[in-house]
């Protein structure tokens, strides 16, 4: 319910990075959007928390599809830790959540495929450049090495 799982982010608001808005989140996580959009609004919410709180909802959306690697899921949120903890206020397993994080953070500070590797290896600059770093980091999140991320969206 609903209750149980404003009671559950209480309890993980000291872990979290952004205490408003995972409380945010987990009080408005049932709702639509326009409805997290109108009470945000009238709550007087900063356009900051705001935005946090709607990424921590989608992301949580997103970790209950199966269809959706949470490395990724991690990776588009404004806050992963956060998210973790909405996702086992959420009633998710706090271990396996936990273990996903950590994957997410290891893969984060190994080297991420840049611009200047594209272009080094025969991108065109321009607007297509946005989207080919983009999916290069995919790759590279999944486990490929930066510079074979590279290679591979470039084929």
């Amino acid at each position: 319910s609903a209750v149980r799982m404003l009671n559950r982010a209480a309890a993980l608001r000291s872990r979290a990075k952004e205490p408003l808005a995972l409380m945010l989140a987990a009080m408005t996580c049932a709702l639509s959007t326009e409805d997290v959009d109108n009470l945000l609004a009238r709550l007087c919410v900063g356009r900051h928390t705001a935005a946090l709180s709607k990424s921590l909802i989608e992301g949580c959306a997103a970790m209950r599809q199966e269809d959706s690697p949470p490395m990724l899921v991690f990776d588009r949120c404004a806050c992963a830790q956060d998210l973790a903890l909405l996702c086992i206020a959420g009633g998710m397993d706090e271990k396996e959540i936990m273990a996903r994080l950590s994957a997410h953070e290891a893969a984060v500070s190994r080297p991420m495929p840049m611009g200047k590797m594209l272009l080094d290896s025969g991108a065109q600059p321009g607007p297509g450049m946005r989207a080919l770093l983009a999916a290069a980091r995919e790759k590279a999140l999944m486990g490929m090495d930066a510079q074979e991320a590279v290679k591979a969206v470039l084929r």
